[in-house]
């Protein structure tokens, strides 16, 4: 057997020996996760006392250091059936040549919760994504990640936190001396950048700017000039009628990404933002009202003007 030792074991004939230390400490990672079910709280634990992920030497005498335990480990680690003194293969379990470390009680009582976070996983997929997911980034480059807290009584308060904080421990930071931002109000930062993205597209010089992506691209646009003013005048009307997952998807097509810093935030937008947008803002009800209205008065003044 070759390659890194699960965490527990040690390689010795070719075979896996229960190392008791590092069994001790697998064993108390089941029993924790089964009694809280809190994967970022028990990856604190882990790192507040120390431990970190296998440390192990080579058969050349070369010593690699354990790194710090994250969730990814932490779930990779849970599921593992060598725990049980299994093996897969091809998708088929098979009882192994070495001893299990946790019994069948402990791998259970942890897989009731492994499987109601699934659960719970598949209900937020089908929730309305966060308006600023995947686009926002803490000022020492960190991915900031929507989550929430959910009160006894079902209200639940909205978050972005920083990568590192949610997979291991707060505080943590991607580039030393610079500090981290903590867990932002979700609602706040995200007002504070629509804010922004709506006074840019409201600018004179950016519904010109609309306007010319309309009349650049090859197939004949829908939109007209009027029916560009009017709608980029009342972006927050138009926005405010779309669905969550349509903001979220507009945003994505107009920003690169915002680039927190202590003291405010930077937006990078996109290059090519102005003809995506322009093809979602033709297909939107409010435009198609505006256009209709636009024509029906021109119609009037048509009429007016040969009676």
């Amino acid at each position: 057997m070759g390659g890194v030792p699960p965490l527990g074991y040690d390689v010795k004939d070719r075979k896996l020996v229960i190392n008791e230390p590092e069994a001790e400490l697998v064993r108390d990672i089941f029993s924790r996760y089964a009694e809280h079910g809190s994967a970022a709280r028990l990856v604190r634990e882990l790192e507040i006392e120390g431990h970190t992920t296998k440390s192990w030497q080579t058969q050349s005498g070369s010593y690699h250091h354990g790194r710090t335990i994250d969730q990814q480990f932490l779930f990779v680690l849970l599921r593992n059936r060598l725990y049980l003194g299994e093996i897969t293969h091809k998708g088929q379990v098979f009882a192994g040549q070495h001893q299990g470390i946790v019994n069948q009680q402990l791998w259970d009582a942890a897989h009731v919760i492994i499987a109601e976070r699934k659960r719970g996983t598949r209900d937020r997929h089908n929730e309305s994504p966060a308006l600023l997911a995947g686009l926002l980034y803490a000022p020492d480059g960190q991915r900031m990640l929507p989550t929430y807290t959910q009160k006894k009584n079902g209200k639940r308060y909205h978050y972005y936190v920083p990568y590192l904080e949610k997979r291991q421990t707060a505080g943590a930071t991607k580039k030393p001396g610079v500090g981290g931002m903590g867990a932002l109000p979700a609602g706040e930062i995200e007002a504070t950048v629509l804010a922004q993205v709506h006074r840019v597209l409201q600018k004179p010089e950016m519904v010109i700017g609309i306007w010319r992506a309309s009349l650049s691209l090859k197939e004949r646009a829908e939109l007209d000039e009027p029916t560009v003013v009017v709608a980029m005048r009342q972006i927050s009307t138009v926005w405010a009628q779309l669905f969550p997952t349509e903001q979220h998807r507009l945003m994505r097509l107009l920003i690169e990404r915002v680039q927190m810093h202590h003291d405010g935030l930077d937006i990078v937008w996109r290059e090519d933002s102005w003809h995506r947008f322009r093809r979602e803002l033709e297909q939107h009800p409010f435009v198609a009202e505006q256009r209709a209205a636009i024509e029906e008065k021109q119609n009037e003044t048509v009429w007016e003007a040969s009676a």
